[in-house]
């Protein structure tokens, strides 16, 4: 079973609604169905959360990396930033420290094991903004660049 923080289930949901095709699309979905979700004050210091820094150990090749794990926008590989929306970000989401998750490439299933997780910070002003939109409407999607 995985964790996912209030913050964050209300944040993704959001960016579910408002892109109907981004790939990666479905497997988060199944991810969120099936989290707990969990306040902030609440939320194990040792889970994979969004702008959490996660370090993990590749187990085929031994090699160790750390990414941060970041909206679809902010992703930039040179700056080890990966979206929840891609096949690794959405694996690693709401696993704990000595976890091991995996996911199919075209070479083969990957396997990895969560070594490290140090949480970024809160919500900006404008996610929280958000995230009380979904929470508001019900989960209707807001307009790209509404605000009430």
């Amino acid at each position: 079973m995985i964790h996912i923080r209030k913050d964050d289930y209300l944040q993704l949901s959001l960016l579910l609604s408002r892109h109907p095709e981004p790939a990666g699309r479905a497997s988060l979905r199944d991810e969120l169905a099936a989290a707990t979700v969990l306040p902030r004050e609440n939320f194990p210091a040792d889970v994979v959360a969004m702008n959490s820094r996660v370090g993990f150990v590749d187990l085929d090749s031994n090699e160790h990396e750390e990414y941060t794990l970041t909206l679809p926008q902010h992703a930039d590989a040179e700056a080890r930033r990966i979206s929840v929306l891609s096949p690794i970000g959405t694996a690693l989401l709401g696993y704990r420290v000595g976890d091991e998750v995996s996911w199919p490439t075209p070479g083969g299933a990957r396997r990895l094991r969560i070594v490290a997780v140090t949480h970024g910070e809160a919500p900006t002003a404008g996610e929280a903004a958000d995230a009380f939109l979904v929470r508001l409407l019900g989960g209707i999607p807001v307009a790209e660049g509404a605000r009430p």
